[in-house]
C-alpha cells in the first residue's frame, strides 16, 4: 500500500470509528464495507468494527459469522469473545454462547462480568448448580452485581431456586 492510501484508509477507518461513536452504526458499516473494497487486505480491526456493528444492528448471524473469523486471528480476546457470545446468545444458541464466555475465563478467570455472563447461560441452559457457583463467584468478585440480578430476566429459570435464593440472602 503506497503512504497516499495509507492515509486514505486510515482517514476513512477514522471516519467509521466516528460514526460509532456517534452511534450511527448503519453509515459506519456502509463506510467499513467500502474500505473492505477499496483495501481488500484483511484487516482484523475493520473486520471487528463490522462486526460490532452487526451485533448493534441485531445483525446476529453476520456478526457471528465475522467475530467468529476475528477470534480465530486473536484468540483469547476477550472483548471480541464477549461479543461473540452475545451474538451467538441473539442467535439462539446459548450453549455457544456459554462455550464463548467459559473461553474468555481461561484467559481471565477473575473477571466478575464473565462469571456473572456464564451465570446467566446457565441459568438459561437449566444448569442450576453451574449458574449460581458463577453467580456467586460474580459476586464475590464484584459486590455491586447483586444490583443487576433482581431485573436479569436470564435468571427466571433460577430465581425461585432455594441455592439462588440463598446466595442472595433471602430465605427459600
Amino acid at each position: 500500500m503506497t503512504r497516499e492510501s495509507q492515509i486514505h484508509f486510515e482517514n476513512l477507518r477514522k471516519e467509521a470509528e466516528g460514526y460509532i461513536e456517534l452511534g450511527m452504526y448503519q453509515h459506519a458499516l456502509d463506510l467499513l464495507q467500502k474500505l473492505n473494497r477499496l483495501f481488500p487486505t484483511i484487516d482484523v480491526g475493520l473486520l471487528y468494527l463490522q462486526g460490532e456493528c452487526l451485533r448493534v444492528l441485531d445483525r446476529c448471524w453476520e456478526a457471528w459469522r465475522i467475530l467468529e473469523s476475528v477470534t480465530s486471528v486473536h484468540p483469547g480476546n476477550v472483548h471480541v469473545l464477549v461479543n461473540l457470545a452475545w451474538t451467538q446468545k441473539r442467535a439462539g444458541r446459548v450453549d455457544l454462547a456459554c462455550d464463548s464466555i467459559r473461553e474468555a475465563l481461561y484467559f481471565e478467570p477473575n473477571n466478575a462480568l464473565l462469571h456473572f455472563h456464564v451465570a446467566c447461560y446457565y441459568s438459561l441452559l437449566g444448569d442450576k448448580r453451574k449458574s449460581v457457583d458463577h453467580l456467586g463467584r460474580a459476586l464475590v468478585l464484584d459486590p455491586t452485581f447483586h444490583r443487576l440480578v433482581p431485573e436479569e430476566p436470564d435468571f427466571d429459570p433460577v430465581r425461585n431456586e432455594p441455592e439462588f435464593l440463598h446466595l442472595l440472602g433471602r430465605a427459600a
